[in-house]
């Protein structure tokens, strides 16, 4: 069977069933020692709860509920499950599932805005930089997170732009975005070699960088990228 995972905040239930019997009859086997785990090699396990769900004859059946997190790993675990008996026997059996693979992201903030600027101005950082938080189990190794970016259309002489090609961009382990970011191009998507996103409820965060390195000779007025025309920030 295969577990699909809530994004962040939220965990998933798995529910699921076992069945124990017990030569010496139903009665024997202590219902409060039925226990669940989930188990993955280097990952933390997960242990949840079992009640009593019937019996029949010489047999009991147990229904189990263990909590994933929206980061435990994807791929093949091992659930495990045990019950015990008046006579100190413990019964344990296991199988395994797949954890299916878990890519969402969001940005915070939505919008970036550069400063005042004018003519010849160089190397402007931007007022904001954005925030992507990994709410799934995936990871972004580098060269993962692209950016698509489009010409800033001037507000009221459509006439007038700043090209895309006057922007670079960098994730947080360059330092300096205007001298070593990526050059951005109009309607093209550039693969952010400085940027990796981890799984975790920490550090699972990476924060990308904008540089207006140069002002071309162009009226004041506020230049813009909107509708169809939005940057892009994307996880191949």
């Amino acid at each position: 069977p295969n577990v699909n995972l809530n994004p962040s905040p939220s965990t998933t239930n798995v529910v699921f069933s076992f069945t124990a019997r017990d030569a010496n009859g139903a009665d024997d086997l202590i219902d409060s020692t039925a226990s669940a785990q989930f188990t993955n090699t280097g990952e933390p396990t997960r242990s949840g709860t079992c009640s009593l769900l019937s019996t029949a004859g010489k047999e009991k059946t147990y229904q189990c509920t263990v909590a994933m997190n929206y980061f435990d790993k994807s791929g093949g675990w091992t659930a495990g499950v045990s019950v015990a008996d008046t006579k100190g026997a413990i019964a344990t059996s296991s199988t395994t599932f797949t954890v299916n693979l878990l890519r969402d992201i969001s940005i915070t903030p939505t919008i970036i805005n550069f400063p005042s600027v004018s003519p010849g101005d160089s190397n402007v950082l931007s007022t904001e930089n954005t925030v992507i938080t990994n709410n799934g189990n995936f990871v972004a190794p580098p060269g993962s997170i692209s950016a698509t970016a489009y010409d800033l259309i001037g507000e009221t002489n459509i006439l007038e732009k700043i090209p895309a090609a006057n922007f670079k961009i960098a994730g947080s382990s360059q330092s300096d975005v205007c001298v070593l970011g990526e050059a951005l191009t109009h309607s093209s998507t550039i693969a952010l070699t400085t940027s990796t996103l981890s799984r975790g409820q920490t550090g699972n965060t990476e924060t990308i960088k904008y540089c207006l390195t140069s002002i071309p000779e162009i009226s004041s007025q506020f230049y813009s990228a909107t509708g169809g025309n939005s940057w892009i920030i994307s996880i191949n």
